[in-house]
């Protein structure tokens, strides 16, 4: 990270664009000593979560409301409204949140060959009612180690994962084919973000594979018309290539597009590209020409 991200972390037109993990991501001792994110060992059904009995969470360093949400297996909704709070509510260490009752929740974990209509009747529930609690639509795609919720009440989010490279690259690419953005573009940035690591929290809380800032999380929502949660590595991906889709269509060149997923929209636009942002834009397009 650089001094410019301090200095230009709320400089988005809309919102503020997600932060970048620089070039010393990819080559410098955070790099050596990292490994990729390792899927969990298959199995048919993972222990089932337990919201504590009192209902009540005392908030920890590096929570977010949609991080609990999916790890006691209660929606991000029912958090907010329990706690009368708003997407925008900023929480701190050692405050203390209602999340409902004590239930518990059954993870099924994808294995190879697992189809989503499979699962649901495996377990005995309908095929709808695994995508509404999963947030997913019947054009999802599921892999391998991915942790998918069981529960008939429709109240849970399904749980973060953190896919292998391989895995990672290929939600990138079809993500941003469904979402009509260059693949290659956007494998780009995904590898000069974050190397294809879902698991990362950059020091300014950019988070995840697209290193998406919890508050252009917020955008991005509103931009694909669905809660987003940065922890889910589809989610995190949705969420980066739908600002690169708005920066494109706002900027007047790609350039200028790519600069402003470091830098701000506002701030290339009235200040112009800081040299550490030329390097960054010149590093992507020299990834996009390999994923071509």
């Amino acid at each position: 990270m650089t001094i410019a991200r301090r200095r230009t972390s709320a400089t988005l037109t809309a919102g503020a664009i997600s932060a970048a993990i620089l070039s010393t991501l990819l080559s410098g001792p955070a790099a050596q000593t990292a490994t990729p994110s390792q899927i969990p060992a298959p199995a048919q059904v993972q222990a089932p979560v337990r919201v504590p009995a009192s209902g009540v969470y005392v908030i920890r360093r590096g929570d977010t409301l949609s991080g609990i949400a999916a790890r006691h297996g209660v929606s991000l909704r029912t958090i907010l409204a329990l706690n009368r709070m708003h997407m925008r509510t900023i929480i701190y260490p050692g405050q203390r949140i209602r999340i409902g009752t004590g239930t518990r929740v059954a993870v099924h974990v994808v294995r190879r060959g697992d189809t989503l209509s499979g699962i649901a009747a495996r377990y005995g529930i309908s095929l709808r009612t695994i995508l509404a609690v999963n947030r997913m639509n019947i054009r999802t795609i599921i892999y391998p180690g991915q942790r998918i919720i069981i529960n008939r009440s429709g109240q849970a989010w399904a749980p973060a994962t953190n896919p292998s490279v391989a895995q990672l690259k290929s939600m990138v690419a079809n993500t941003a084919r469904r979402m009509g953005v260059r693949p290659s573009l956007v494998l780009a940035i995904a590898l000069q973000e974050s190397s294809f690591r879902q698991n990362v929290t950059s020091w300014a809380g950019a988070i995840g594979t697209m290193q998406v800032m919890p508050s252009s999380g917020v955008w991005a929502s509103r931009l694909v018309g669905r809660p987003l949660n940065l922890r889910n590595a589809q989610d995190n991906i949705t969420a980066g290539v739908a600002i690169i889709r708005a920066l494109i269509w706002t900027s007047p060149n790609l350039r200028i597009a790519i600069a402003s997923y470091y830098q701000g929209q506002r701030s290339v636009m009235t200040r112009g590209m800081y040299r550490d942002t030329r390097a960054y834009v010149a590093s992507v397009l020299n990834h996009e020409r390999r994923f071509r």
